[in-house]
């Protein structure tokens, strides 16, 4: 049994008198220690679906249908309070920009604290102590656990949020772009931790990145997103040899690489299509320079392809490849 096993999932936003359709039939496994990238450009439905997995949507959002099992459970029939409790002491979340995430008026320590004595009893002797071991963990002086947000450098407060992850030592860590608006060196910093702790403390993440090089060096599985849906799934280590899907070769080819020709980079031409009225084919069809008049009509098929690599196209060389066959 997968730890975590998404199955066509739907997460549906009001807007207006429309409902855009903002996760649409996405499905993967993640297994105890795993580590999976979710890819995509903005606005494809990253982060609504991790946030769908821990219930943390907002008011005018829902689960339309699909199935959530968090280690057998099905998360999305569980109660407010069942809800309650899976978050942070079994699945946590590090937030885009720490800064908006933290509440500026509390000290890194008591906001540790708020998680630790929701779901632990503990002495305040003992809370003290695992905030210090937290804080060290991730490489800050035990000593700022009085400080303020405003005290502490991004890259500080990133580190903060990622100890307040681990507070209650969660089976799964979710990173939604924890790296946004830090400087390379930084980003680098916060990447190499994550990837630490998370082989230390044998913790199963899902890292959710524009960067496919961040991607390769912490993941061991890729989930590429466009639209809502998910084009292609495969093993990092395969994915810049037997990347399939289009829009994932564009994705790859719009990202620099050291040591190839010194030129300009590539940009993928058009916008993503409107999710209050998608299109009735493929969603990429209107930015693919491989489209055929099928693709604009007909969904694509799902293809399995050797080595648990998925991918959602019409080409007729992925049908016919060798060991391919529908999902």
């Amino acid at each position: 049994m997968a730890l975590l096993e998404v199955t066509d999932l739907h997460t549906e936003f009001a807007v207006g008198k429309k409902t855009l359709h903002a996760v649409d039939g996405v499905s993967f496994t993640l297994e105890q220690g795993e580590s999976l990238g979710l890819v995509g450009e903005s606005g494809c439905g990253k982060t609504t679906t991790a946030l769908s997995i821990i219930k943390l949507l907002p008011g005018n959002a829902q689960i339309t249908s699909g199935s959530i099992l968090y280690q057998g459970e099905e998360v999305t029939k569980k109660t407010r309070k069942g809800i309650r409790d899976m978050r942070w002491k079994e699945i946590s979340i590090v937030f885009q920009g720490a800064m908006n995430a933290l509440n500026p008026v509390m000290t890194i320590g008591d906001q540790i604290a708020d998680a630790i004595l929701l779901h632990e009893n503990l002495s305040k002797e003992a809370v003290k102590a695992r905030i210090a071991e937290l804080l060290e963990r991730v490489e800050i002086d035990r000593k700022r656990a009085t400080n303020y947000p405003h005290e502490f450098s991004g890259g500080m407060r990133q580190r903060a949020m990622i100890a307040m992850a681990l507070a209650c030592n969660p089976k799964i860590i979710i990173g939604d772009e924890p790296t946004t608006a830090l400087d390379v060196m930084v980003q680098a910093q916060i990447f190499d931790l994550l990837e630490r702790l998370r082989r230390e403390l044998r913790m199963a993440m899902i890292l959710i990145t524009h960067d496919l090089s961040a991607m390769t060096d912490t993941c061991d599985k890729a989930a590429i997103m466009y639209a809502g849906k998910i084009v292609e799934y495969v093993r990092v280590a395969d994915l810049f040899t037997e990347a399939a899907h289009p829009y994932t070769r564009l994705l790859m080819s719009s990202y620099p690489r050291i040591g190839s020709e010194r030129k300009m980079i590539d940009s993928i031409p058009g916008t993503v299509p409107d999710l209050t009225d998608p299109p009735k084919g493929c969603r990429f069809c209107d930015r693919c320079p491989e489209a055929m008049p099928i693709c604009r009509e007909t969904p694509p098929p799902e293809i399995l392809l050797p080595g648990e690599h998925r991918v959602s196209c019409h080409l007729p060389s992925l049908i016919q490849k060798e060991g391919a066959k529908h999902v």
